[in-house]
């Protein structure tokens, strides 16, 4: 393949990359604003809020597993650690959505059940993943590396990501200490 083709292909995937980018905002926003507008427990916005918790983590899950299977660099590792943390989390959520909307259970029925184990497993998988990035990252990023927007994008989000995660899983351990003192 010569030069121009690479670049041709390259460019190509970039701008198909960019239009999933751009439908995904578009339904991150549609879901915003349908379930900001909707509050309550109508049956539909339950399966589509759910639909939502579903799909968004295994797309993640989809797009970072295909990172790491295309690198063959450093950040395979991590890519793919990151992958399999979205993958748990979306099959946690997924199994969540079935016996919520399909089966009927009431949310509170179901903790501690089995979609929890795909939620606990996330958190270990998603830490591992960001320790796994290349050594000194942010200093070469800091030094001036020549890393993409969408590259430097997704680190962003995956850290703020994982520190949400991590905020929500340890909201029960701080209720249980505020509730027994």
């Amino acid at each position: 393949m010569s030069a121009t083709d690479h670049h041709l292909a390259r460019a190509g995937r970039d701008r198909r990359f960019v239009w999933l980018v751009a439908a995904a905002g578009v339904y991150a926003l549609f879901s915003v604003v349908w379930i900001g507008t909707h509050p309550g427990q109508d049956r539909f916005t339950v399966a589509f809020d759910n639909v939502s918790q579903t799909l968004a983590p295994l797309a993640a899950a989809f797009a970072c597993l295909l990172a790491a299977r295309s690198r063959r660099t450093a950040a395979r590792r991590a890519w793919a650690l990151i992958g399999l943390s979205a993958l748990s989390w979306g099959l946690g959520q997924a199994d969540w959505t079935f016996r919520e909307v399909v089966l009927g259970q009431s949310p509170a029925s179901l903790f501690p059940s089995w979609p929890d184990v795909g939620y606990v497993t996330a958190i270990p998988l998603a830490i591992a993943g960001l320790i796994s990035l290349p050594a000194f990252y942010f200093f070469n990023l800091m030094a001036g590396s020549r890393l993409t927007f969408v590259q430097t994008a997704a680190l962003v989000l995956t850290a703020t990501t994982v520190a949400g995660i991590l905020s929500v899983s340890l909201a029960p351990v701080s209720v249980f200490f505020w509730i027994s003192a």
